[in-house]
């Protein structure tokens, strides 16, 4: 009786395993037979469908939400995460439609496929088996937004003159995670408008982007693992044909903020790609603004922002601010809400918030400040005479703003080679304490960094040129340039170098290391080829030039930087 038994129980576990062995079998066949959650078609019966004209139009959704498309070469686009072996699926053709794949061998890399930007071919079927539809699904390892306008846009003949440039409209999100998130599709009406002094004159436009709920008022989300939030930036990224030297700028800095309280973190970025209007537009960096949220800002707090090279004078203040120009003689004219005049060789610009002298010359705006009816422009302004007067002393300064900021600004700009941040592009935070104001520098629009954009100014027309020159006062261009860091003569005589030195061989050891430098211009590149959205970067906006924008090229620059910069501060510590 128990060998009976025990010989039942032995069939029975073998029929299980049996049972088991099948179910994988057919999993593991019904895997090989579908792709994307679509059934896939052997090659030969593929080809015979490929050969017919559609019938019509069937676009392709996930978690019931079209795809990005772009209908010019009749590609729809799938993000999926670089971090996942698998691929993230469960595709749909619509009520009605039957979904298949073309059999491809790169179904069976999914790395590969996407890094190589390849397109998958499909076809859309009735019932009948009669083909509707047919096109390209190309995968791309990275978060993509897709815009409907209420007023479609052809976007190579917008003209970046027309200042409204603003649209509304319905963007999608379409962020693939990472092992730690899943996918995550968002839809949302929003605001958008083009942004930028000289890019928004680019083919390829930059763009403010804000989330609006369904009765028009702010709407805030988390994108892509940024800060929650309402108000975006779409960057273009545009005068950087590499499309790495900007990301990799705010990342630096960011990474030296981390080590210093004194120091604000500046804009945080991730790649994303954009569609609008079934047009792709290519690669953009998806950024935090720097605002009063950025910065933990009191509501007695002033941001300013300057975008030009160099600061106004105590006289030019007086002058613009003392509105004293309404009493002359010449035309005075409104534009943008800003009053504009010119006198003899000199234009200027302004409104409360906002003064401008020349184009570049001097341009400041704030962006934030208290309502209170106080004088906006005071800390600021006194700030400015301050540093300009040479016989300003340390302890001045240091009432004013926090020198390790200073110092790492500066040592920043040497490193990235920041000619067009010097006074350019930066913002001025000024703090409300309970003993004055504090100022605090913090660094933006970093795109004219890492040897681009030189050859505007003056050089031998390579940018490793600019590898053995230390950026100073007027010594960057011959245009006027100023390095705003400078301390007045005799606050630098009673500080010395000792702390400039100290920062330099700490931060050398630390986020200027080569390995290090060289680790984030990698992360960024390797980020933009694998998930093969260079190749589109390139095909729709083929500006790249390999002796200046090659990785191999900007690595080559930031090796010989450094340097040059190591030379140059052993050369100070000896007092050469």
């Amino acid at each position: 009786m128990y060998s009976k038994k025990r010989t039942k129980k032995k069939w029975l576990l073998l029929f299980c395993l049996a049972a088991l062995t099948a179910c994988v079998l057919i999993a593991i066949r019904m895997d090989r037979d579908t792709f994307l959650g679509a059934r896939i078609l052997e090659e030969e019966e593929g080809e015979k469908y490929w050969a017919e004209a559609t019938t019509q139009a069937c676009l392709l959704t996930l978690q019931d939400t079209i795809l990005p498309r772009n209908s010019s070469s009749n590609v729809t686009f799938l993000p999926q995460s670089l971090e996942n072996s698998q691929w993230q699926g469960g595709l749909r053709a619509g009520e009605g439609c039957r979904l298949y794949f073309i059999r491809d061998e790169w179904m069976e890399d999914k790395a590969g496929a996407i890094q190589s930007n390849h397109a998958f071919r499909y076809l859309v079927l009735d019932r009948e088996g009669q083909l509707l539809d047919k096109g390209y699904l190309v995968a791309t390892g990275m978060a993509m937004i897709s815009w409907h306008l209420d007023s479609p846009q052809q976007w190579d003949k917008i003209d970046g003159s027309v200042l409204e440039g603003e649209y509304t409209g319905t963007m999608t999100i379409f962020d693939p995670g990472d092992e730690s998130s899943g996918y995550r599709v968002l839809t949302s009406r929003m605001y958008s408008r083009i942004r930028g002094n000289s890019s928004r004159y680019a083919d390829k436009k930059s763009f403010q982007m804000d989330l609006l709920d369904s009765q028009g008022g702010e709407r805030k989300e988390s994108l892509c693992g940024l800060r929650n939030d309402g108000e975006w930036i779409l960057n273009s990224l545009t005068a950087d044909n590499s499309r790495i030297r900007e990301k990799t700028g705010l990342d630096l800095w960011n990474r030296i903020a981390a080590d210093n309280p004194a120091d604000e973190r500046g804009s945080r970025a991730v790649y994303v790609e954009l569609v609008a209007d079934e047009q792709y537009l290519g690669i953009y960096a998806l950024q935090e603004p720097v605002d009063r949220k950025q910065l933990g800002a009191s509501q007695e707090d002033i941001l300013y922002k300057s975008a030009g090279h160099r600061w106004p004078t105590e006289e030019e203040f007086a002058y613009i601010l003392g509105q004293s120009w309404q009493e002359g003689e010449y035309e005075v004219l409104v534009e943008e809400d800003r009053w504009l005049w010119q006198e003899g060789e000199t234009e200027y610009s302004w409104n409360p918030v906002y003064l401008k002298i020349n184009k570049h010359t001097a341009k400041l705006q704030i962006d934030f400040w208290p309502e209170d009816g106080q004088d906006p422009w005071q800390p600021l302004r006194t700030f400015i005479n301050l540093m300009h007067q040479p016989d300003t002393d340390l302890d001045t300064v240091d009432a004013w703003c926090d020198r390790s900021n200073l110092i790492d600004i500066s040592l920043f700009r040497q490193v990235i080679f920041g000619w067009d941040n010097l006074t350019n592009n930066t913002y001025y935070y000024a703090r409300k304490t309970s003993t004055g104001w504090k100022i605090t520098y913090v660094p933006w629009d970093l795109d004219q960094t890492f040897g681009n954009g030189w050859w505007a100014c003056h050089n031998d027309g390579t940018m490793n040129s600019t590898a053995p020159l230390v950026l100073g006062r007027d010594e960057a261009c011959g245009d006027g340039y100023e390095v705003e860091t400078q301390l007045p003569a005799l606050a630098q005589s009673q500080a010395g170098n000792g702390e400039l030195l100290n920062r330099w061989y700490q931060l050398r050891e630390g986020v200027f290391s080569d390995e290090a430098l060289i680790g984030l211009l990698t992360e960024n590149q390797s980020r933009l080829e694998q998930s093969g959205a260079l190749i589109r970067e390139r095909e729709a906006w083929p500006t790249w030039e390999e002796d200046v924008d090659s990785f191999e090229a900007i690595c080559q620059f930031v090796l010989l930087r450094m340097s040059y910069l190591d030379e140059y501060f052993d050369g100070l510590e000896k007092g050469e």
